[in-house]
């Protein structure tokens, strides 16, 4: 405790620096990271403490940016520590009855906040923003094709989906993870401020049913990666009503 509470004011101090930056062949000669083959008493697991603080980035000091994760909120620190010292896992309520009633109560209100009537609808938590798309991908396939669950890919036709070209590669990762290919997302033009053009996402659609392929996704973004730009949801919401596509939104809060 004394070590992560020094580690925390020392963070918020502006005079120090952001991070004692070594290269890795310096650290590695430096210290000794080898796991010992016998147990290590208390004391030098507490040094060992000190030392991955020592090299670690500050991600609290006021001087660190960055685009996915910056400050240190000491009510968010306190809950990660209640957190860790409850120790349990979500997978029933009965092992863990508060935390899955936080969960049902904080979707509920992140769709009240999206203006769903009451908060109706669904929702989960997931680790990241890849597999959020991954996810997407493989709900749209249920959607059109529930068989696919039990029969495989064997027995839907060639699926597409499609995505602005500015878009994150994580759509084209979770269709090689779930046997749709890379070559069956079709990247579509952007305009000029970064955003997907509605013309030629129909173009793209119309010509991938044309050759018999099936248009099973289109994801939108609100804030891509480079340029934060939002395509323009409601035109795609039109397009993906026009030709029954599921329509996913990958949003991006840097």
């Amino acid at each position: 405790m004394d070590i992560l509470l020094q580690y925390v004011v020392k963070s918020f101090d502006r005079s120090t620096k952001v991070i004692d930056f070594h290269y890795p062949n310096e650290l590695l000669q430096e210290h000794n990271w080898e796991l010992a083959d016998q147990p290590q008493n208390l004391e030098e697991i507490l040094m060992h403490c000190q030392t991955t603080l020592k090299y670690a980035i500050k991600t609290g000091h006021p001087r660190y940016f960055n685009q996915l994760s910056t400050g240190l909120d000491m009510v968010g620190l306190a809950a990660d520590w209640l957190t860790s010292t409850a120790n349990t896992n979500m997978f029933t309520y009965e092992i863990a009855p508060v935390f899955v009633l936080l969960e049902y109560v904080t979707l509920k209100k992140m769709r009240e906040i999206i203006g769903w009537p009451g908060g109706s609808g669904d929702g989960i938590f997931s680790p990241g923003g890849a597999i959020s798309n991954m996810y997407a991908m493989l709900i749209a396939r249920f959607k059109m094709f529930p068989e696919v669950k039990e029969q495989g890919m064997a027995a839907v036709p060639r699926l597409i989906a499609f995505t602005s070209e500015h878009s994150h590669f994580s759509l084209k990762k979770g269709a090689a993870a779930l046997g749709i290919g890379t070559d069956s997302v079709i990247l579509i033009k952007c305009d000029e401020r970064g955003k997907m053009i509605p013309s030629d996402l129909e173009r793209r659609i119309l010509e991938a049913k044309q050759k018999g392929f099936v248009p099973f996704l289109v994801s939108a973004t609100a804030g891509t990666t480079v340029y934060g730009a939002f395509d323009p949801l409601l035109a795609v919401a039109d397009i993906c009503k026009k030709y029954k596509i599921w329509m996913h939104v990958d949003v991006s809060i840097p």
